[in-house]
């Protein structure tokens, strides 16, 4: 009886050690996320992919979902010529699409060690609704970044001209790699930090989205 009630001490105590592990220690988890832009043009459909390494650092588990949690990413926008303009889908908020997208879609998806889960299993292609859709770019000069310009995702055809329109936008997780190469080839003058302003200059009190954006919305390297 005694050797049963130590084994038996042994086994709890080993449970509670590994809840307090489990929920007051941050946890960790990561995957490849796919974004898919669908895009009619004046000669047909075509589809804008690109696919990012995600990597989340949660607070206290105990505490709730991914609502709170920091994420890093490796990866580059969605690049598309549209008959000789470029169209980028900035890097901002690639982090916690999936995770927000599934949360509007479905409501609660559980804490963080189940939203990581569910994140992973989420291999087929979801629809994210308009409110979390990137922001988008061009440029008229892509050698000249003061030439950038904000693209309205509702109005493609005021940027590119009539027959463009983004008719939906979906996001996956995936064993793909990682996109790489692409916009790096298209903006050569892009620095090696994330923080650097696209603006080669900016007035102190330009606050307009051209002086806000910052060159990680184009790509962000492994670190």
């Amino acid at each position: 009886m005694k050797r049963f009630s130590q084994l038996l001490l042994i086994c709890l105590t080993g449970l509670v050690a590994y809840f307090i592990w489990d929920q007051f220690f941050p946890a960790k988890g990561a995957w490849h996320q796919k974004l898919t832009v669908e895009i009619e043009t004046p000669t047909g459909p075509i589809a804008a992919t690109n696919v990012v390494g995600v990597k989340f650092r949660g607070n206290i588990k105990f505490w709730g979902s991914m609502d709170h949690s920091r994420s890093r990413l490796e990866g580059e926008a969605i690049y598309v010529n549209l008959d000789g303009k470029p169209l980028f889908v900035l890097l901002g908020g690639a982090g916690d699409l999936l995770f927000w997208t599934l949360k509007r879609t479905q409501n609660d998806i559980g804490a963080y060690s189940q939203s990581i889960r569910r994140i992973k299993r989420q291999t087929s292609p979801i629809v994210v609704p308009r409110k979390l859709w990137p922001a988008m770019v061009t440029f008229g000069d892509v050698n000249d970044p003061s030439s950038v310009q904000a693209v309205n995702p509702n109005d493609l055809s005021a940027t590119f001209g009539p027959g463009y329109a983004i008719t939906g936008v979906t996001v996956q997780s995936t064993d793909e790699p990682v996109t790489e190469g692409v916009v790096e080839q298209v903006l050569g003058w892009l620095g090696p930090y994330p923080e650097l302003p696209v603006l080669p200059e900016i007035d102190p009190y330009d606050f307009s989205f051209a002086a806000k954006l910052r060159q990680g919305q184009f790509i962000r390297r492994p670190n």
